[in-house]
């Protein structure tokens, strides 16, 4: 499960790198990856072909072709999300929707047991005790995207931060453990 968590950091990490390279030319900066073996290694993931629960196909499916357990279960965990699509994933299903202004990802085996939540938001969403553990190391850097990832081995927010020279990527636990994941200098 471990490396599920793992794999999933990677994957959001890849798409938030390329995000940033994008925003970087928007604005005239160059973009020099300090970490390229990293970057490719992320940029697999992002193709979706080291990514557990995308190693295969992804397909849109009905309701009545879901686990009724996963089904059941999204209901009890996600009572007020709305526009919920279904989809057949390599390991079992996946399930995208919007709660409360924010899309989640909802991951559940073949048996219908849920294996993860994922959930992109802002700074402001942020827990206030997390924003500060981050904060008081990083104050200069702006926070620009939090991503919250809930597995059976426990949570952890990946946190990208930006300043005008660099972009670090950073996780806390939710026990307050933070950890540099990657760092790019503009």
């Amino acid at each position: 499960m471990k490396k599920t968590l793992i794999m999933l950091t990677i994957g959001f990490i890849s798409c938030s790198a390329i995000a940033g390279s994008i925003h970087a030319q928007a604005n005239g900066n160059v973009m020099a990856f300090t970490n390229t073996k990293t970057f490719k290694h992320s940029i697999r993931s992002l193709t979706l072909r080291g990514a557990p629960f995308f190693r295969d196909s992804v397909r849109a499916a009905d309701l009545k072709n879901i686990n009724l357990r996963a089904v059941k279960d999204f209901g009890d965990r996600f009572s007020t999300a709305s526009e919920t699509k279904w989809y057949v994933i390599r390991d079992g299903y996946m399930a995208y929707s919007t709660l409360n202004g924010l899309g989640i990802r909802v991951f559940y085996n073949k048996k219908g047991r849920w294996q993860a939540s994922l959930a992109n938001y802002t700074e402001d969403r942020l827990p206030k005790d997390i924003r500060a553990i981050v904060k008081s190391t990083y104050y200069d850097f702006a926070i620009t995207m939090v991503q919250e990832v809930e597995t059976l081995s426990g949570g952890v927010y990946v946190i990208h931060l930006d300043d005008n020279k660099s972009i670090k990527i950073v996780t806390v636990t939710k026990d307050g453990n933070m950890d540099t994941l990657q760092e790019f200098e503009k």
